[in-house]
């Protein structure tokens, strides 16, 4: 296009009217071969933020055709995007940080230009090769810092900073074939690493099928028990209330909360020492159930567990000093809930096998994953207040106030404040396509 610029980047010296320097060695070239002199500018020429701004502006509105400077000084804040359609590193610096400066002053938004190119040279045998080695390595764990990705050790893909330093490297140390073996190399290692992982998976599939067979074993037993109990179980509501606790019945929860005090005394339940775990033998029986106790550490803390003989995931844990205290009638009816809560214990154990009828044998399928089926379950009866939430918003209707995702502004960034203060939208801007080009020499 007509005006078009482009950009180099040098950090060898700067230019200097009494010594030779690569930005005159350079200029003299290119007027050499029919490019106009007052096309060519140095940022360097610029000594406050105000003669740089002059240079910015000249080259976005087509009034310089080649633009050379440092990475430090051309690199951060540099928009000349507009008219950019070359870029040329003409050496290497020491940080990827550095190059992603440079390639960023016209890989940019606004540029005019569908099609832009980045040109690399070296030369063969110089501390080039090692420069972009440098580059190289550090862009590698950088990337993979960068990603974010917690769970993963390994490096699946190179991104396109790496690979363009891999074919520096290659270029300038004279011998090409070194990239085919970095490459093959990094494909080697991605391998196997590929396979430890694969080994791992199919150990930590094979013991979550073990335990998932395991845990189907004994919820059926818990179903089985469930419902022996389930016919053994006498309503203990309102006057009909009995318990025998240490050879003594009580007829009240009143009573029985003191008999379970006085016992608990007995058995010195008080000088339970924290982090032990010590049986404390039978306590009495209710509806014909036998309840035995022990005495465990929780948090640091003694607690008293009780537990239905025959019944098992029955546990009822209590701190010691509720037991102790006489007025306790809560521990009793939690005892007595336990027992009365027998129906819904076998709902949720034939939740967790969901196909138990479809296949041969009452064994589901390993697939299946219990904790998500008792939450498909919940969500399937649902809590009263999502019941009552469902009635007020019906599926097929939509709620009077929006969702926070669809009243959500987005700002717009730092580089956009004209925009945001004029009102004016960004074009829609067409895909770039971008060549590099890395050159080699022998001298």
């Amino acid at each position: 296009m007509p005006g078009a610029l482009q950009l180099v980047f040098l950090d060898l010296g700067t230019p200097k009217d009494d010594q030779w320097n690569a930005y005159d060695e350079l200029k003299l070239l290119l007027t050499a071969r029919g490019v106009p002199e007052a096309s060519i500018r140095y940022i360097h020429e610029a000594k406050n933020d105000k003669q740089k701004a002059s240079i910015f502006s000249a080259a976005r509105e087509g009034r310089i055709a080649v633009l050379m400077g440092s990475t430090t000084r051309m690199g951060v804040g540099t928009n000349v995007q507009a008219r950019a359609v070359a870029l040329h590193d003409v050496d290497c610096p020491w940080r990827p940080a550095d190059v992603a400066q440079r390639h960023g002053r016209i890989l940019r938004q606004l540029n005019q230009n569908s099609e832009v190119e980045i040109y690399q040279y070296v030369v063969t045998g110089t501390f080039a090769a090692y420069m972009w080695q440098t580059i190289e390595r550090k862009a590698r764990f950088i990337s993979q810092v960068m990603r974010g990705r917690l769970d993963v050790r390994e490096i699946e893909d190179l991104p396109s900073d790496v690979l363009s330093a891999a074919e520096a490297k290659a270029l300038a140390s004279g011998n090409p074939l070194l990239l085919e073996r970095s490459v093959a190399l990094n494909e080697v290692g991605r391998l196997e690493r590929l396979e430890r992982a694969w080994h791992r998976n199919q150990t930590t599939v094979h013991a979550t099928a073990k335990g998932l067979e395991r845990r189907i074993d004994q919820l059926q037993a818990n179903i089985s028990a469930y419902q022996q109990a389930l016919a053994r179980v006498h309503d203990l509501s309102g006057d009909r209330f009995h318990m025998t606790i240490t050879q003594r019945a009580c007829t009240t929860r009143t009573a029985a909360a003191a008999s379970l005090a006085q016992w608990a005394r007995n058995t010195g339940i008080q000088y339970a020492r924290p982090h032990e775990e010590r049986a404390r033998g039978q306590v009495g029986e209710i509806s014909g159930f036998t309840v035995t106790a022990r005495t465990r550490s929780v948090l640091g803390n003694p607690v008293v567990v009780f537990q239905f003989e025959g019944i098992p995931e029955t546990e009822v844990r209590v701190p010691t000093e509720h037991v102790l205290d006489g007025d306790g009638v809560g521990v009793i009816r939690q005892i007595e809930n336990r027992l009365s809560s027998l129906p819904d214990r076998i709902s949720k154990a034939q939740l967790e096998l969901p196909g138990a009828s479809a296949q041969p044998g009452g064994r589901p399928a390993l697939p299946h994953h219990p904790v998500q089926a008792h939450r498909a379950a919940r969500r399937g009866t649902g809590s009263p207040r999502r019941r009552r939430r469902a009635a007020r918003h019906p599926r097929g209707t939509s709620r009077t106030r929006p969702r926070p995702s669809q009243t959500r502004t987005h700002r717009l960034s730092r580089d956009r404040p004209s925009l945001a203060r004029t009102g004016r939208h960004w074009p829609k801007l067409e895909p770039m396509t971008v060549r590099r080009r890395t050159y080699g020499t022998d001298h």
